[in-house]
């Protein structure tokens, strides 16, 4: 009778321990089939998605900026000092903003060597460069056409700048445009999330097209010409209009 009751027990004992085993197994995969869930939905949300191109009349530039999956912009150059400015911001929900989008076309900027402009940048926000490089738009529509920078395509550099002891870094670039015209783009953030300010940097960079403006360049031909040679150059006729005028108003004795 004992070694009945012995053996029902042994197999009952294993049977629930087999049992137990299971449901730990179940429970370890519904934990990672969570965690893929949680991280697929990260994905989803840190994704950048882009607007459509957002053009600058009369500059032949466009660009697309961040809009949807929590970044929000107006989608609309504002002009403020000497600049037209695109932006967007990136709400993470609470209502704070974490991240912020910037594109700024500057009318008249002195030409400074783009080095020189990140450590500008870095001593004005007190942080320190990280990284820099060059990206190059090799599409068509980014190149400078044949007479502006005879048909080079366009280069962006930038920079990583990060802010020691801080969750804040930024990711800026420059470009020198015809004309002293100058585009930069900066993108920062403020939770430590480097990598949601790399991928819209590196999305909007991607989209920007330049075209150039064949009036600016026409423009910008004359008044270099006029400080090479002064004005008086442009104002005083030349000698062979100046003959033609003399024949013009000479006539013979038999004209009437």
């Amino acid at each position: 009778m004992g070694l009945h009751f012995a053996f029902f027990g042994g197999a009952r004992g294993e049977m629930w321990s087999k049992r137990y085993g299971a449901d730990k197994i179940a429970l370890l995969c519904l934990f990672i089939v969570a965690l893929l869930a949680a991280r697929f939905v990260i994905t989803l949300r840190s994704a950048v998605v882009l607007s459509e191109p957002i053009e600058l009349n009369y500059a032949g530039l466009s660009v697309s900026i961040p809009a949807g999956n929590g970044w929000q912009s107006e989608k609309q150059w504002k002009y403020d000092k000497d600049a037209f400015v695109l932006s967007s911001f990136f709400d993470s929900g609470s209502g704070n903003i974490t991240a912020l989008a910037h594109c700024r076309y500057l009318l008249a900027a002195p030409e400074v060597a783009p080095d020189l402009l990140f450590r500008e940048r870095a001593s004005t926000i007190g942080g320190a460069i990280a990284e820099t490089g060059q990206t190059q738009i090799d599409r068509p529509d980014a190149v400078f056409p044949e007479g502006l920078q005879n048909g080079v395509p366009l280069t962006i550099d930038w920079a990583h700048i990060k802010k020691p002891k801080a969750l804040f870094d930024t990711f800026f670039g420059t470009a020198r445009l015809p004309n002293s015209r100058q585009f930069n783009v900066e993108v920062y953030q403020t939770t430590g999330d480097t990598e949601l300010a790399k991928r819209a940097f590196e999305r909007i960079v991607g989209s920007l097209e330049f075209k150039g403006n064949r009036l600016l360049e026409a423009g910008g031909e004359i008044i270099a010409a006029i400080k090479s040679k002064g004005l008086d150059s442009f104002l005083a006729p030349s000698k062979n209009e100046q003959g033609q005028s003399q024949e013009d108003f000479c006539f013979s004795p038999g004209e009437g």
